[in-house]
């Protein structure tokens, strides 16, 4: 007669997790998200966000400028217009080299 042995479902649940294992190790190397895209997608954002800093200090920049026009303040609108006119204070001497 045959004895029954008892099903291993431990030993299947081993082989099931183990295979599962290698399914995420090898989808995080070359999977559609693996690691080398997410790491080239942050430092992209990080480029970004760095650029966005950048533009917002540059923006306060000249809304500072703006408000000081507002103001009317003839001393700051006056050394604006010479810096970007590259005009010359009455005793202010040119050097050419």
């Amino acid at each position: 007669m045959y004895v029954i042995k008892r099903f291993p479902f431990s030993k299947i649940l081993n082989i099931f997790l183990f295979c599962l294992s290698i399914f995420i190790l090898l989808n995080l190397f070359f999977g559609e998200r693996n690691i080398f895209i997410l790491e080239k997608k942050n430092k992209e954002i990080i480029k970004i966000k760095n650029e966005i800093k950048l533009l917002e200090n540059q923006k306060k920049k000249i809304q500072n400028e703006i408000s000081m026009f507002k103001k009317n303040n003839k001393d700051f609108q006056e050394s604006i217009i010479r810096e970007k006119l590259n005009y010359k204070s009455k005793d202010e001497e040119i050097i050419y080299y």
